[in-house]
């Protein structure tokens, strides 16, 4: 069974980091919930807008599409 806690302090914070910059970095030990939070934040973003993206870092397609940022970045908007 999958428990969730919910996080609305944390959600909070991030968001108004991002009122004042594009780049919020979740930063955490193994196991504490970062890769949860940031599907969260990406599935709350995804009904705002279709062209934002997710990337796993530990999928090597991802890693390899993230090696020309330039050719796959330009295409997403919103939270990436």
């Amino acid at each position: 069974m999958n428990h969730i806690i919910s996080r609305p302090d944390i959600f909070d914070k991030i968001n108004r980091a991002f009122r004042v910059t594009k780049i919020v970095c979740l930063l955490g030990p193994r196991q504490c919930g970062k890769t949860t939070i940031a599907r969260k934040l990406f599935q709350v973003n995804k009904r705002k807008s279709q062209d934002s993206g997710y990337f796993d870092l530990e999928k090597p397609a991802d890693i390899r599409a993230l090696e020309n940022p330039d050719f796959v970045l330009p295409h997403l908007k919103g939270l990436i």
